[in-house]
């Protein structure tokens, strides 16, 4: 009796898991079908024209052939003098703002950040002054992150926290090669050769950092270029 209690709720529980499945197929079906008629009426708006129009450099081109013909001295205007010069004042804006307020407050919070690695690793004395140009890394890194196309918002998020915590670990080496370059070598030209390999790479880790957190996209790019080339032979 209890073998066929059991044969019948196994029995019972199969059919429940065939008729669950099926209904799940057909809400499955239902929800493709209303997924398909949405792309299709989406595909056809105006919206959605308009922006793959305006996706295809073609058009692009032949808008700005219609503008410089028709509206020069506006376009003129625009390419001669408003984005050059916003170009400028957003560079030397950043610019200024580093040199005058950000490397003196990133020393002060870098200097009691890193304290115990310096006192871990043995270093007595720091020389900000030789190396705290080459901070403004965080500048190029961040800035490349945000302009990336296709990243997701938690690996957008994730890749600079993490990308600043190396740029941060890469400033510890730093400063501490620049105390062992002028404790061997004091102020010289033989201490700036030692540091020199190291102001490189200080310098391209963002852009190092940044292709392997856009690895992804940049494979991409390079297959497109790849593509585009074999099609142009």
């Amino acid at each position: 009796m209890f073998l066929e209690s059991s044969y019948i709720e196994c029995i019972v529980t199969i059919e429940r898991s065939k008729s669950q499945k099926v209904f799940r197929d057909m809400q499955k079906r239902k929800r493709n079908k209303v997924t398909r008629v949405g792309e299709t009426i989406s595909h056809t708006s105006g919206a959605s024209w308009l922006r793959r129009t305006w996706s295809n450099p073609a058009y692009r081109f032949v808008a700005l052939i219609l503008v410089g013909r028709y509206w020069y001295s506006t376009f003129e205007f625009m390419h001669l003098y408003f984005w050059q010069v916003t170009l400028i004042l957003m560079i030397t804006s950043v610019w200024e703002f580093w040199i005058e307020w950000g490397r003196t407050v990133y020393l002060k919070l870098f200097v009691t950040v890193a304290e115990p690695a310096f006192l871990f690793i043995g270093v007595n004395e720091l020389k900000p002054q030789l190396v705290i140009d080459h901070f403004i890394n965080y500048v190029p890194f961040i800035v490349l992150m945000v302009i990336t196309p296709k990243l997701s918002v938690k690996r957008r998020v994730v890749g600079i926290a993490a990308g600043i915590v190396m740029l941060f670990i890469g400033h510890i080496g730093l400063m501490s090669l620049a105390y062992a370059a002028t404790s061997n070598y004091g102020l010289t030209q033989k201490a700036f050769s030692v540091l020199f390999p190291g102001f490189l790479v200080n310098d391209s880790l963002p852009f190092i950092l940044w292709a392997i957190i856009a690895s992804g996209w940049l494979k991409e790019v390079i297959a497109s270029a790849r593509k585009s080339r074999t099609r142009d032979l």
